[in-house]
């Protein structure tokens, strides 16, 4: 059984990431799960969350503060009915957000895409291809587009799978999954082209 409890809902105040509550609020109701709306302020080197305007002095500890604060303060109406934990943090947003979801507990991480990457991703965001990449629970991501439509569980559940050795608990986590939402499941697979060049 899938068995959903613990949503990791990484959240940078982008337009993007609004475009996901709907998401993150119909799957936690409808799963009765908990939220954690996390956030993190990346190096001095890399830009701030959108929103948060510009760094204040050169202490990271001051800016997990103002992070904490704005994060505090962001989507209450929105997901009033859920429970929700509002977590700040300092470093890469990626690896942080990672890291949390293992040490946490965390089922599913829910995310939008960007496409702001230029050579790591084309399709979506560093961030989010990152944390595809590395985490070891399943990761939900937004289709990618300029606007989102959420209209509560999903209907369809689309499961990309490659023939590894995890296809076959991936296999039985998206079927638990599916059936908990009430959703078909779809498999997708690539093969690569058959040729007769040499």
């Amino acid at each position: 059984m899938a068995a959903i409890t613990h949503i990791l809902f990484p959240f940078d105040f982008s337009a993007q990431g609004a475009q996901t509550v709907p998401f993150v609020k119909a799957l936690a109701s409808g799963l009765n799960a908990r939220v954690t709306l996390y956030s993190v302020m990346p190096p001095v080197f890399d830009a701030a969350p959108a929103g948060l305007g510009a760094r204040m002095g050169d202490d990271p500890e001051e800016w997990t503060r103002e992070l904490q604060r704005r994060l505090d303060q962001a989507l209450v109406g929105e997901l009033a009915s859920v429970s929700v934990e509002r977590v700040a943090d300092c470093g890469d947003p990626a690896m942080r957000a990672v890291a949390f979801a293992e040490s946490h507990g965390v089922d599913l991480i829910m995310m939008p895409t960007h496409g702001l990457g230029l050579f790591r991703s084309l399709l979506v965001g560093s961030v989010t291809s990152k944390i595809l990449h590395d985490a070891k629970c399943p990761v939900w991501t937004a289709a990618h587009t300029e606007t989102q439509r959420a209209g509560g569980l999903p209907k369809i559940v689309l499961c990309a799978i490659d023939g590894t050795s995890d296809t076959p608990a991936l296999l039985r986590w998206a079927a638990a999954f599916s059936a908990d939402c009430g959703a078909v499941l779809k498999l997708f697979h690539v093969v690569a082209p058959i040729t007769d060049l040499p």
